[in-house]
Parts: structure tokens; C-alpha cells; sequence
């Protein structure tokens, strides 16, 4: 007679302060994790039982070792075909090196005291608007990793309220006398090599183009006779 596994149980044992040890039992398949408090503890057992019911319980499992730093890059393989996927390697890439402390621990682990140390250590180097764009990355990728990652029970550290207040945007416009400066410098440097950098300027500024956009402009996209440039790749 083939022998059957325990049956399926789970319990937390409370082993100190900010010891909270999970044990799992799955057909005879056994299963433990430390966490740092209860809460932590249940999201786990809660996981692990919602993807045994499932038949996902080994992917769900491994899920649960998952790091923020690992999230981050199956992100970019998911996500790989958007327009933004170029700066949001670069993006990605910076948090992995410059913060190891906090992509170098489980999704499970990071709670809200984390971010805000994040924000805390962030708001000493950058702009409210590049702190929010990384903690729009991170959230993401929680989100993400609970829907394609077989993160069951993730909780997303970062909510509506998390994100910092911005300034008002920046004008692009050049001020009049900027303007003066830089064609009468541009006219010059264009007269000493030939190339057209005035012009090119002075086109940058009645378009508002990207120098992106202005690079790879053809024939085909300019209409003379009505004025238009047609710029069929834009960010915005």
C-alpha cells in the first residue's frame, strides 16, 4: 500500500522579538521560513496554502525567496517590449547596485518602514520627482510580481499616499535673451565648421522636437507645402 504523505498543515512560532518561524507540511514535504513579524509570518502561510489549493505550490514556494533585486529584472524581461524599457533598465540597474540593503531582500520582507528609509536616504541626493518615478518602479514591480511571478498574498509596501509632493513643472521655452546668446554662439561655431547647428537650434525651438525626434526625421515625414512634420516614434 503506497504511503501517504502528513496532511497539509501550517503554524507560527513566536521565538522572540522579531522571530516569527513558519512551518508548512505538504505531503510529507516540509517548509519553514523566519520572518520579522506576524504579519509577515501569516502572508507567507496564507500564500503557500492559496497556491497548494491551486496545484501551484513548488512555483509558489520558490516565489517566496523571491528578491526585490530578482523582481526588478524579470520586470524588465516582461516588460521588455515598451517604449520606456531603455531608461527603466538603466532605472532598474541603479536601484539594484546603489541599494543592495533593500533589492537584496525577499518581496515578503519589505514593509512600509522600509520605503520610508528608502525615501529618507533618497531625499538627501535627488528631486521629489526621481524618488517618485523609482518608488512608481518598485510598486510595479510588486504588482507584477504578485501577477506573473506566482507571488500569492504579496502585500505592496507602497500606496497612494506613499508618493512625495512634486514642484511645478520646469519650462523648456528659452527665455529672450537665452535665445539671443546661444544663436549668436551657434552662428558662429556654425561659420568655422559648416554645420548647420543654428539652424538645427533655432528648428529645435520653434517645434519643441526632441533631439531624438530631430535625428530621425526624413523626407517622408516633412510636408513643405502644409507646414507639418509627422513624427511617428514620440515618448509622449
Amino acid at each position: 500500500m503506497a504511503r501517504r504523505g502528513r496532511p497539509n498543515s501550517g503554524s507560527i512560532i513566536e521565538r522572540g522579538a522579531h522571530q516569527f518561524c513558519v512551518r508548512f507540511s505538504h505531503g510529507g514535504r516540509r517548509e519553514s521560513r523566519t520572518f520579522e513579524t506576524r504579519l509577515q509570518a501569516e502572508q507567507w502561510l496564507s500564500g503557500v496554502k492559496s497556491g497548494e489549493e491551486k496545484g501551484r505550490l513548488t512555483k509558489v514556494i520558490d516565489a517566496r525567496d523571491l528578491t526585490l533585486a530578482d523582481a526588478l529584472t524579470r520586470r524588465l524581461e516582461i516588460c521588455s517590449e515598451q517604449k520606456s524599457n531603455a531608461e527603466q533598465t538603466r532605472q532598474t540597474r541603479r536601484l539594484i547596485e546603489n541599494f543592495p540593503e533593500l533589492t537584496g531582500k525577499r518581496l515578503y520582507e519589505i514593509d512600509e518602514i522600509d520605503i520610508l528609509g528608502f525615501i529618507e536616504d533618497r531625499e538627501e541626493e535627488v528631486a521629489n520627482g526621481t524618488i517618485n518615478r523609482e518608488l512608481s518602479l518598485i510598486s510595479n514591480t510588486f504588482n507584477r510580481a504578485r501577477s506573473r511571478m506566482h507571488c500569492v498574498g504579496l502585500v505592496n509596501p507602497i500606496g497612494p499616499t506613499t508618493r512625495l509632493p512634486e514642484a511645478k513643472g520646469r519650462d523648456h521655452r528659452l527665455a529672450t535673451d537665452e535665445r539671443e546668446v546661444l544663436l549668436r554662439l551657434a552662428d558662429q561655431v556654425e561659420a568655422l565648421t559648416s554645420t548647420p547647428i543654428g539652424s538645427i537650434i533655432r528648428f529645435a525651438a520653434e517645434t519643441a522636437m526632441r533631439k531624438s525626434e530631430i535625428a530621425r526625421m526624413t523626407w517622408q515625414c516633412v510636408n513643405l507645402k502644409c507646414g507639418t512634420v509627422l513624427i511617428p516614434d514620440s515618448k509622449n
